[in-house]
This record gives structure tokens, sequence and C-alpha cells, in this order.
């Protein structure tokens, strides 16, 4: 795995994490 492709993984892996949360979120309230 290059840098380009790691920096794409973890920027999706970050945007899953970011989805998570607001289900999360939206679940407590």
């Amino acid at each position: 795995m290059d840098k380009v492709d790691y920096d794409e993984f973890m920027e999706c892996q970050y945007k899953i994490l970011e989805e998570k949360e607001k289900f999360v979120s939206l679940d407590e309230i």
C-alpha cells in the first residue's frame, strides 16, 4: 500500500466513523 492509497483509506475510515458518530448521537436523543 503506497502513501496515496493509505491516505485515501484513512479518509474513508474517518468518514465512516463520522457517520457512525452521527448515527449514535441521533440514537441517544
